[in-house]
């Protein structure tokens, strides 16, 4: 650049002195002048070394400027990088929290704007277990634990009746009736756990009154070959509508699943499918009820409203992404 302005500065100061050249020949003809009077060639001289004067101190401003924006430049690209790693750092953070997502990853237990308007709430916060309790018990059991943003079994007794041991299944605190429920699950293999629906406190055992959406690993548990024409595979109604589809996604793989009720009319989805519809109180329903052991607890789906309850069926399975909305 320097180089440049150089150049540009003696072009300036040859074409100034272009101009002095016939008087400069007319002078040496005539070999006269007055005197004290500078030649001509003397004044373009001196033109022509303002002019290479002011090409240097413009040159010189302006490398000045050039090496200043650099520094700046530099110094602003060194921030905005280190602000981009810090910003990754808390976004990863923030996303296995369950408070945020870290870039370019969806928000774990968080509600979008246009799910807040839709009228979606969390009944899992990422963070603990506030909003849960036990069968019967004010707090939740030790059998749950909060991991990487998602409820994880942690281990418990469930080999006794919840009678004996209150507060092994995790129940919400909240009581729904028409409602919309939408929640991410894996397991482990050969694992095996539900969820249940309008569940009272009526009876020894959560399953006494409330209908499961089945969650189990389908080629490693021996639940799947039991019942009635798969009814007791993942997503089915457990152990009275069989899932038109296996949409189970492998062992170890997040799945989506939700839980549609209004009033009487009831969904089961899995992974954007709907694999289960029924009319509780149809006769279809009511047949089904007469050839399961479920009619021997008259308090089974009888509720209109109920908690949600997430099963400790001895198994190792996590929830996250829990969210509902009631209906009307």
């Amino acid at each position: 650049m320097k180089r440049f302005w150089m150049l540009m500065a003696m072009t300036a100061a040859f074409a100034w002195t272009m101009p002095a050249l016939p008087a400069m020949a007319q002078e040496g003809q005539s070999g006269e002048k007055k005197s004290g009077e500078k030649s001509t060639a003397e004044k373009a001289k001196e033109r022509s070394r303002s002019v290479a004067e002011k090409a240097s101190r413009a040159t010189s401003r302006t490398i000045k400027k050039g090496v200043d924006a650099t520094k700046k430049g530099a110094k602003t690209g060194v921030a905005a990088v280190a602000g981009a790693v810090e910003g990754t750092k808390e976004g990863s953070v923030e996303g296995w929290t369950g408070t945020g997502a870290a870039p370019g990853a969806a928000a774990l237990n968080a509600l979008s704007p246009g799910e807040k308007e839709d009228g979606w709430e969390l009944l899992f916060n990422g963070r603990d277990l506030t909003g849960f309790q036990g069968f019967k018990a004010k707090d939740a059991s030790a059998s749950w634990k909060v991991t990487d943003g998602t409820i994880a079994y942690a281990g418990g007794s469930r080999a006794l009746p919840l009678s004996s041991n209150p507060g092994t299944d995790l129940v919400s605190e909240r009581e729904f009736g028409s409602f919309e429920l939408v929640f991410d699950w894996k397991l482990s293999p050969g694992g095996n756990s539900g969820v249940m629906y309008q569940v009272t406190e009526e009876g020894d055992e959560t399953y006494w009154s409330g209908p499961e959406y089945q969650i189990l690993d389908n080629d490693g548990h021996p639940d799947a070959k039991q019942g009635s024409n798969g009814n007791r595979t993942a997503a089915a109604c457990y152990d009275l509508y069989a899932p038109s589809t296996d949409a189970t996604k492998a062992v170890g793989e997040w799945n989506v699943s939700k839980i549609v009720m209004r009033g009487n009319h009831v969904e089961h989805w899995l992974n954007g499918a709907k694999v289960v519809e029924y009319e509780r109180d149809s006769e279809d329903w009511n047949q089904r009820i007469e050839a399961s052991k479920f009619k021997q607890w008259p308090m089974f789906a009888a509720a209109s409203r109920g908690h949600i309850v997430f099963q400790d069926h001895g198994d190792d399975v996590w929830y996250r992404n829990i969210k509902v909305r009631e209906l009307e």
